[in-house]
């Protein structure tokens, strides 16, 4: 019957990859979304303030959810439109996802949709959509000490862009369609 549960997420474009296969060497990790507590924002700021590695975090603060750092590294970005996320993700070494128990994660897709790998902790619908090794890497604690290891053994790896791009189109909008045109039409012939 239905094969996936997955919701329809808006990945790159061809066009829009072309335009960041142009942008500026990935020189920074990359995190963000809606900035609430579950999203665990603060500990991946905290483990890049340790690892005085550049971190650029982008969204909207939810529930009086407040970040700050007094370190130059970490850059806040409040809200951006898609085009500018979709940009920040294109040049970003990685994208950091730190939510616990999200149902799916549509944000760690977009990335790899950029040809741009995820580090993520291992909960939730980010297990089937970053494949350890090949579209990312997985932290299995909550903690900075988690994190950063895992943040220090991401960067000794290389990532295939390409296969990342093809990993992310599972999760298309395109895919979402067609599967459900597929799913109505075999129903209306099992009617017939």
């Amino acid at each position: 019957m239905w094969r996936h549960a997955y919701p329809p997420v808006d990945t790159a474009t061809s066009k829009q990859q072309l335009a960041a296969s142009s942008l500026d060497a990935k020189g920074y990790f990359l995190a963000g979304g809606r900035i609430a507590r579950p999203k665990h924002v603060n500990l991946i700021v905290k483990a890049f303030e340790e690892l005085n590695l550049p971190l650029k975090v982008f969204g909207r603060s939810f529930a009086n959810e407040k970040l700050k750092s007094s370190k130059d590294n970490i850059e806040f970005l409040g809200e951006v439109s898609d085009q500018e996320k979709f940009d920040l993700m294109a040049r970003a070494k990685a994208y950091v996802f730190a939510s616990e128990d999200e149902d799916f994660g549509i944000t760690p897709v977009e990335a790899q949709s950029f040809g741009t790998p995820v580090i993520a902790y291992k909960s939730g619908g980010v297990l089937e959509s970053v494949i350890e090794g090949k579209t990312g890497i997985f932290f299995d604690e909550l903690s900075v000490k988690f994190l950063k290891s895992a943040i220090l053994r991401f960067t000794k790896l290389h990532f295939d862009r390409e296969y990342l791009i093809r990993h992310s189109q599972k999760f298309s909008k395109d895919r979402f369609k067609k599967e459900v045109r597929e799913f109505i039409k075999k129903a209306y012939e099992k009617k017939s």
